[in-house]
């Protein structure tokens, strides 16, 4: 899909807004709620939130 979206008429800041969410979520088994959850857990632990493993937000860490 992302390299239809040229020959679609897409213009290069959507090209790239895709392709990082394409790098920052479905690369990594993520959605976009993750994050979100991430700063709950991170805020009752009193913790930053850590980086997730790039192979997905099940794998264990």
């Amino acid at each position: 899909a992302l390299r239809a979206l040229p020959r679609l008429g897409a213009g290069t800041e959507v090209v790239d807004a895709v392709e990082a969410y394409r790098d920052r979520y479905v690369a990594r088994g993520r959605c976009p709620a993750d994050d979100s959850l991430d700063e709950l857990r991170a805020t009752a632990r009193g913790t930053r939130p850590r980086p997730t493993h790039p192979h997905g937000k099940d794998t264990p860490s």
